[in-house]
């Protein structure tokens, strides 16, 4: 397995978390000023799409814990439990990265079509970008041995650090989108 592929990976995690901050520091600024800008109609159309994203926001929030679960898991256990198929064990952490992937993927897509203002924003290019780098190298896992070295065994876990560092953005995505929504019911 190639250590500059996890590395890769790692960093093309972090970048996702690191866009996924940023929105919602988006979000809070839009609670901050004001919502305004909305007319009754829209914002009861606007509260029911914002109920929808935040629902898939907390969906995206547990898949993560599950991958970073299973990430530890597996370099935890790869020379114990998994001893007898570890290529089997790191097929289903892959899976759990891919369902990840799509889940982001959709609800960026998602939000670029809901606000098509939002695709102008850094943080969506960034995001955008974090994603694709992610399925590119998921690719390449896919066609590698599963992690065996302490080295490569290191990098898994500090992979599951960086859905960690993303988890907690969701959180704080959530919070602010749920704050938002608030707002909006007022």
């Amino acid at each position: 397995m190639e250590i500059k592929l996890f590395k890769d990976l790692i960093d093309a995690v972090g970048a996702g978390g690191d866009a996924v901050g940023k929105i919602a520091d988006g979000i809070k600024h839009a609670v901050v000023t004001g919502v305004g800008g909305y007319d009754a109609v829209k914002a009861r159309r606007a509260v029911a799409r914002l109920v929808d994203f935040s629902a898939r926001v907390s969906l995206l929030h547990v898949a993560c814990n599950d991958t970073a679960y299973s990430l530890r898991e597996y370099s935890r256990h790869r020379r114990t439990r998994y001893a007898q198929d570890p290529a089997g064990a790191w097929t289903v952490v892959l899976q759990e990265i891919d369902l990840v992937l799509g889940h982001a993927s959709e609800l960026a897509d998602d939000m670029g079509k809901e606000r098509s203002d939002f695709v102008l924003e850094p943080a969506y290019a960034k995001l955008q970008d974090a994603l694709a780098a992610r399925q590119r190298l998921l690719g390449e896992l896919c066609r590698m041995p599963p992690p065996a070295s302490p080295e490569e065994l290191r990098l898994v876990n500090e992979l599951g650090d960086r859905y960690d560092a993303l988890i907690r953005q969701l959180m704080r995505a959530g919070r602010e989108l749920s704050a938002y929504i608030k707002c909006l019911k007022q």
